[in-house]
């Protein structure tokens, strides 16, 4: 007897040893089906099915279920094997529900349960003397799934039995990751559509608001040709009355004009055909030209707007018409910011390495904090858009496209309630043009 014991012993630990390593090796063989349903894209169900299939093989169950809820609703069809042979899910769904209150399993029951619930009361084609065994397995907050097995004549192993113990957080750790990956993908999937589709919509946008601006500029143009031409006594003499108004009326048909070049211009950068037709230009003259159609604006608001033309300048190669609009965009909205009383100076200096252009008010300023995000498209500071709603925030948007596509850069100061400063800069070694010598 004492040799006896020992031996009995040693027994014991080799049995336990060799349970220890079958255990792991089952274990093992899951987790590569975990690693295989990570790395391919292959549906949830399938993935789930083979550690079905697996358990059933390895460790000789002969009925093992697994089924998968998000809160009480079932999201992955039941993957199921019974002696090895895929089971019949077909009616699973209303079957399942009939007879299963899920949240009672989840909740009031216990971690695992043996119901007195018959394999063939749920799923077609197994043995009524099956009695099922319920392990519910929490996985997230919301996400959940419910193991099923049972044994023929439910005569469960010591090993069978305690294989499933260690299954329980096992399983619900790898079905999370496997169901979480998926959802992941699908998700993915979802936002790569809807972005297509909101591409799709954006191009649709631009190509909306560039036929409609084109649409619109061409009768704009006409009326401020004609408003002109009265302006000038084309139509017979006009009264100082009558030449105020229609001084108004062609102010606003150029900004309305400037407006439909800006959404042509944004339009045209998304599509890549914003293109700079540069010739040479005498920024004086321009400069002088667009003041003097704001100077009356500029005296309505009893505000001070003075340029003094340089004597001498050089010529310069630029796209004037796009250039004109920064020039424009800058004064105009000194005019619209800067409170009655104030004071607007225009400067075109030839620094001898470049020429710069700058607006300088006494207008209401730039809140330091959002200055960084002042030259963004459709972007307006607190204090503009309380000034001015109507504002469209494509302007400084567009000047600093214009300028930095001609080679220049953008002069921007401000502090709030003290006025701001804008401008641009040219370097003159590439758009210098020299006259040349006989």
């Amino acid at each position: 007897m004492q040799n006896k014991e020992p031996l009995s012993v040693a027994q014991e630990l080799y049995a336990r040893n060799a349970e220890l390593l079958e255990f792991n090796r089952i274990l093992t063989l899951i987790q590569d089906i975990e690693t295989i349903a990570l790395a391919k894209n292959i549906p949830v169900q399938e993935h789930v099915a083979e550690i079905v299939r697996k358990i059933v093989e390895e460790a000789e169950i002969t009925l093992f279920v697994i089924t998968v809820f998000d809160a009480d609703r079932l999201i992955y069809q039941s993957a199921g094997s019974f002696n090895g042979q895929k089971l019949d899910f077909e009616q699973v769904d209303l079957r399942f529900n009939a007879k299963f209150d899920v949240s009672d399993i989840f909740i009031n029951q216990d971690s695992s349960l043996r119901q007195n619930y018959m394999a063939d009361d749920v799923f077609e084609g197994t043995e009524k003397e099956l009695e099922l065994s319920l392990q519910p397995i929490y996985i997230t907050n919301k996400l959940r799934c419910l193991l099923m097995y049972a044994e023929r004549e439910n005569q469960m192993t010591s090993f069978q039995d305690h294989l499933m113990k260690r299954l329980v957080d096992f399983i619900g750790t790898i079905l999370g990751n496997i169901i979480l990956t998926d959802q992941l993908r699908l998700t993915t999937i979802g936002l790569e559509r809807s972005n297509e589709k909101l591409k799709a919509l954006d191009e649709a946008k631009d190509e909306f608001v560039s036929m409609a601006s084109h649409q619109l500029r061409t009768p704009l143009t006409s009326i401020k040709g004609y408003i002109s031409m009265v302006l000038e006594g084309d139509a017979g003499k006009i009264t100082d009355i009558q030449k105020q108004m229609l001084g108004q009326a062609f102010f606003s048909s150029q900004r309305m004009v400037y407006l439909i070049s800006d959404l042509l211009n944004v339009s045209r950068l998304k599509t890549g055909k914003f293109v700079i037709e540069s010739k040479p230009v005498y920024l004086p003259d321009v400069v002088e030209s667009e003041i003097s159609q704001l100077q009356e604006g500029a005296t309505a608001k009893n505000l001070t707007l003075s340029f003094v033309k340089p004597k001498t300048f050089p010529t310069i190669s630029l796209d004037e018409m796009k250039t004109r609009q920064v020039i424009m965009n800058f004064t105009d909205n000194s005019l619209y910011y800067t409170p009655t009383g104030g004071k607007i100076t225009i400067e075109l200096k030839d620094r001898g390495k470049s020429v710069e252009f700058t607006v300088k008010d006494t207008g209401m300023g730039v809140p330091k904090n959002e200055q960084h995000k002042l030259f963004a498209k459709f972007y307006r500071a607190e204090n503009a858009r309380k000034a001015r709603p109507d504002g469209t925030g494509l302007g400084l948007f567009m000047a600093q496209k214009v300028i930095i596509a001609q080679g220049g850069s953008i002069i921007f100061n401000s502090k709030e309630g003290k006025g701001s400063t804008f401008g641009f800069s040219f370097p003159k070694a590439k758009l210098e043009i020299k006259p040349q010598e006989d």
